[in-house]
């Protein structure tokens, strides 16, 4: 065998017959050893101490990963040929971009595209709740998208079937399901989805539990109570002369932040016709709202809670006295909030069902709602319920659930109790995930259905009590997986895609292709709900101050943005 024969067959052990010892790579180290083809790094090459690398050795690196990586185990590179349209589209132009109008996470947004493949994300200015506004999440939003980790094909027990096998095998498990059967979502803004949700139920006599990761629920069970209304709370931030906000982080992680930050910003301008409202944040941490506030304070949570009890007794709603490091606190606010009766309000970030009680009746004292905010009765979406899934939890233990769905959550992960969760599931012969990439829930589920990512999907949602836009999909699926409406769809035996359903649904509504085209279209199948009752707040109060802080150190939890 000739040199130069040695220095271009295999060495490796992978039984393909070649006895080579190395590769020739470059002229400064012509021959790869054994070893060397095994790792992709020289030992010690990125030590946590090592900092003198120049950008020729590692593009040198880099390149070397991407070229011997395949020959450590006799991969073939295939041959990849560029072929030109035999009919080409006519809005396809390479090298310009093509924009599409969806949605993510309830933000109206513009998919930029180039050649079929969505690039970035910019926020949809026709919308009137958004205003061309989008949050960190939907602008990283397209990493998900071509996630390396995303499930390939539906799942059987672990093994990988065809999607045919997969709904055959749920409609015998659903059919034979014995006790009752639970559809388990996040909380969910789609009419169209709501709607599909309900037939399910209607059919198999299955019940629809909401769940969320970092709940709100306390704030929708308030507006229930004093409302008769299941729904989240409206703001109007530009109408508010002043804003009190108790460790609610509006301008990050609390409510639609988007939808916040655009009518905040309009009325923090001294050019505003009203001129520039007044800010007062009381939080534990520094927060983007805080950051941002005339008046901030650092203030504990227990610090916080008598500070919102003395508000509202300064009202007229209850009897208590502040301590003696929150009376200036207090009196600054009270003084503000009652100088600007009916234009002010104030937001408790609290996901306490007796902070948020205390809160409404702080702002229904001083007539804020109906003017700087509102609780919309909105039949076709359905918000999480804490206490709901605790329910359920204690069904599957106490062994009353034959099936049970999560779509789109992942509870063994982010539930308070994921051992009582983890045998709770067990006792459920029928559990299936509906998970774009394995996680927690979907390897305790003997059925995974792989669900389609948003810009792959159809869909609509209720972005504000007068608005909807339209989720439409901007590339075809990537990894064999389907939208969870349509598996849903094959077991009741509805006929069509999901777009049909959802076609049928608006058509007689709206305009449907200007609706695609615009993304958003505004509604008034939304009503404000019911002036609010006159709820006895006594109760609430004393719940609320049986809430102990401990000595010593006190932990804050905080969603990041």
């Amino acid at each position: 065998m000739s040199d130069l024969e040695k220095n271009n067959t295999c060495g490796s052990d992978c039984g393909c017959g070649s006895q080579v010892d190395g590769y020739w790579q470059d002229v400064e180290k012509k021959v790869l050893t054994k070893k060397e083809l095994t790792q992709e790094f020289d030992d010690n090459a990125f030590d946590s101490f090592s900092v003198q690398k120049t950008r020729r050795n590692f593009l040198k690196i880099m390149g070397f990963s991407v070229s011997a990586l395949p020959l450590t185990g006799c991969i073939k590179i295939p041959v990849r040929k560029a072929l030109p349209y035999l009919n080409k589209q006519p809005d396809t132009i390479p090298g310009v971009a093509n924009w599409y109008a969806s949605t993510y996470n309830r933000t109206p947004i513009l998919l930029k595209t180039r050649e079929g493949r969505p690039i970035k994300v910019e926020g949809n200015d026709k919308s009137l709740t958004s205003f061309g506004g989008t949050s960190a999440q939907d602008q990283a939003s397209v990493l998900s998208l071509y996630d390396s980790n995303r499930l390939r094909s539906a799942l059987i027990d672990g093994s990988a079937v065809e999607w045919d096998n997969l709904d055959n095998a749920l409609k015998g498990a659903v059919s034979n399901a014995q006790g009752e059967i639970v559809v388990v979502t996040p909380s969910i803004f789609s009419p169209s989805e709501v709607a599909l949700v309900k037939e399910f139920q209607a059919k198999f006599n299955a019940s629809h539990v909401a769940y969320d990761a970092t709940s709100k629920s306390a704030e929708v069970k308030a507006n229930e109570m004093a409302f008769g209304a299941r729904a989240l709370t409206e703001y109007n931030f530009e109408a508010a002369n002043v804003v009190v906000s108790i460790g609610a982080d509006f301008l990050g992680s609390y409510g639609n932040s988007v939808a916040n930050t655009k009518q905040y910003t309009r009325r923090r301008s001294a050019k505003h016709s009203e001129g520039m409202n007044k800010h007062i944040q009381v939080e534990a941490i520094m927060t983007m709202t805080g950051s941002n506030a005339d008046y901030r304070y650092t203030k504990s949570l227990a610090d916080q809670k008598d500070i919102l009890l003395s508000v509202l007794a300064a009202v007229g709603g209850a009897s208590h006295s502040a301590s003696s490091n929150n009376k200036e606190v207090v009196a600054q606010i009270v003084k503000e909030l009652k100088e600007n009766a009916g234009k002010s309000l104030l937001l408790v970030g609290d996901n306490d069902l007796n902070a948020q009680m205390i809160a409404y009746k702080i702002n229904s004292l001083l007539g804020n709602y109906g003017s700087t905010l509102w609780v919309p009765n909105n039949e076709g979406e359905v918000l999480a319920d804490d206490m709901a899934f605790e329910s359920l939890v204690d069904k599957m233990s106490a062994g009353n659930v034959g099936a049970v769905f999560f779509v789109g959550v992942n509870p063994l992960y982010t539930f308070h109790n994921k051992e009582k969760l983890e045998k709770a599931l067990a006792k459920v012969k029928t559990r299936v995930s509906f998970a774009m990439s394995a996680d927690e829930t979907s390897v305790a589920c003997n059925y995974v259905a792989p669900r389609n990512h948003p810009y792959e999907s159809w869909s609509d949602t209720l972005v504000s009590s007068t608005e909807v836009s339209f989720t439409q999909p901007v590339i075809q699926p990537l990894f064999g997986s389907r939208m969870w409406t349509e598996t849903f769809m094959s077991l009741l035996g509805t006929e069509g895609s999901f777009y049909d359903y959802m076609k049928a649904r608006w058509s007689s509504k709206i305009d449907w292709n200007k609706s695609l085209h615009d993304g958003v279209v505004a509604i008034n199948d939304s009503v404000q709900a019911s002036t609010d009752k006159a709820i006895a707040i006594k109760s609430y109060v004393a719940d609320y101050k049986k809430v102990k802080s401990g000595n010593g150190l006190n932990i804050v939890t905080y969603q990041k943005y």
